[in-house]
């Protein structure tokens, strides 16, 4: 059954990491680029004792390689393979797509690319090399103060710009998409924001790609 009739005026959000691409690219270049392992980090994050921004500050210190050398690692990663079409039918209608992640731009932008969805607006942290050293900058430094990059405060604000007052839909997979819960009208969840939202008996859709979510959403989905 489908959410829509295929008139429905949708704003759709989608996450980065594990969500349109097929792992977390950048926990896993971030890992693999440390001068001293990431362990420690990946478990005050999945106890929920340090956030997003503090997280990412941390592991970019720990970096020692070149852009070229980490573009070069991630180019082994894929993105969902039903995500370009899922674009394309959507773009076909009218429905934009916009990317919110607690990532880095320049792995996100390369692979888009890869894909031919650099058009795509990607809304996430900065990153900046001086040789082998890592810095990020946190150019959407509103929101919770938690996170790099505050999926709520970036749904509200594109919304206000764009007068929009239909639905609202947000597509993720981690704890760093939970800000996103509280904007949005048709949430789609895999991963640990899955587990989360069943622990707190919030309302979401379930999904294993994004052939599942233009099913969903769209009655003249094929």
């Amino acid at each position: 059954m489908s959410f829509s009739s295929g008139v429905e005026d949708y704003l759709i959000f989608c996450d980065f990491d594990g969500t349109i691409a097929e792992v977390d690219v950048g926990y896993r270049m971030l890992s693999e680029f440390s001068v001293t392992g990431n362990e420690d980090l990946e478990e005050l994050w999945n106890t929920r004792k340090i956030g997003a921004r503090e997280c990412l500050k941390l592991e970019a210190e720990r970096i020692n390689s070149t852009r070229e050398d980490m573009l070069a690692y991630v180019d082994q990663f894929a993105l969902d393979k039903t995500f370009a079409k899922f674009v394309e039918f959507a773009e076909k209608q009218g429905r934009g797509i916009t990317v919110l992640s607690d990532g880095l731009d320049f792995y996100i932008e390369h692979l888009l690319g890869k894909y031919g969805l650099e058009h795509l607006p990607v809304h996430t942290n900065h990153a900046i090399f001086n040789g082998t050293k890592l810095t990020v900058e946190f150019p959407y430094d509103k929101g919770c103060g938690i996170c790099g990059s505050c999926k709520a405060a970036r749904i509200r604000d594109i919304k206000s710009q764009e007068n929009f007052d239909g639905t609202v839909v947000f597509v993720g997979n981690g704890y760093s998409d939970i800000c996103a819960i509280a904007e949005t009208d048709l949430l789609f969840a895999t991963g640990d924001l899955q587990k989360y939202c069943v622990a707190e008996n919030i309302t979401h859709t379930a999904f294993k790609s994004f052939a599942d979510i233009g099913k969903a959403m769209f009655a003249d989905w094929k």
